[in-house]
Order: structure tokens, then sequence, then C-alpha cells
């Protein structure tokens, strides 16, 4: 059978893997139009792009590009969770936590969310950079080549 600790820590996976789908879910078609409005003058306003893309390419192509972005959500909140959840139970339990408790394990919670996504930005940052972005096939092929060209080091810069 599970132990209390390993069943708390399932809780907080699963409870953050679920924060960072609904909210990617819920923000990534705002974020798709506004994308859209920076780079085209075809719209007038965020409700005209919605209209316009809803009615000429369906209401999936609000969601185009989703899956890389979900899932670095889904294991960013899980992160947060788990590491937030395994402080609080080392000083005593969420429920005894003073104010003083909850900042310690909210400033806990930084650094394993941090060594998750420092190098996802770099990545991300490499792909987007117009000076770097024609020299990788995507994230898998940038992180390959960054590792064997710069070495692990380099996505922590």
């Amino acid at each position: 059978a599970m132990g209390s600790e390993a069943r708390e820590q399932v809780k907080d996976l699963t409870a953050g893997t679920m924060a960072g789908l609904m909210s990617k879910v819920v923000e990534y078609p705002f974020d798709t139009i506004k994308v859209r409005l920076q780079t085209s003058k075809e719209y007038r306003s965020f409700m005209h792009c919605f209209d316009v893309m809803v009615k000429k390419e369906g209401v999936s192509s609000l969601f185009r590009g989703i899956a890389a972005p979900l899932c670095g959500a889904m294991l960013e909140n899980s992160i947060m969770f788990w590491s937030y959840g395994a402080a609080a139970r080392t000083f005593g339990g969420k429920e005894n936590l003073s104010t003083a408790g909850i900042t310690v394990c909210g400033a806990l919670t930084g650094f394993p969310i941090s060594l998750w996504l420092t190098p996802v930005e770099y990545l991300k940052c490499r792909l987007q950079a117009a000076h770097t972005a024609h020299l990788y096939n995507g994230i898998w092929g940038c992180l390959v080549h960054t590792i064997k060209h710069e070495g692990v080091s380099a996505l922590f810069r």
C-alpha cells in the first residue's frame, strides 16, 4: 500500500498537472490571437482577429502549436505543487504553516522550478531569435545541438 507521504506527493503532482493543463488551455487562444495581432496587419482588433480565425481556419486554429507549451505548463505546475507540498510537509504540514513558513516554502519552491524553466526559456529564446532560429529544426534539435556544441551548462546561462 502507498504510504501517506507518497499519497500526498501524488495528490500534489496531480493537482499541479491539472492546473497546468487548465491554465494553458484557457490562456493559449489569447496568446495565439496576440501573436497574430503582433505579426499581421490583417486584423483590426482582438475580436476581429478571433472572428476571422474561427470562420476561416476553424476553432482548432486557436490551439495550433499547443502541444509543447501544454506539456511544459503541466510539468512546470506539477513541479511547483509537488515542491511546495514537500516543503510544507517538512515544516509541519500546509495547515500548520505561519506566514513566515508559507514564505519560506514558496521561496524553496522557486529552486526546482528554475531548474526546469531556465533551460526551457533558453531554448525558446534560441528558437525565437532571428540570428539563431535558422540553426535548429525544432526544440529537440536545438537541445541536442546546444548540448553537443556548448555542453549542458549552456542551458543555464
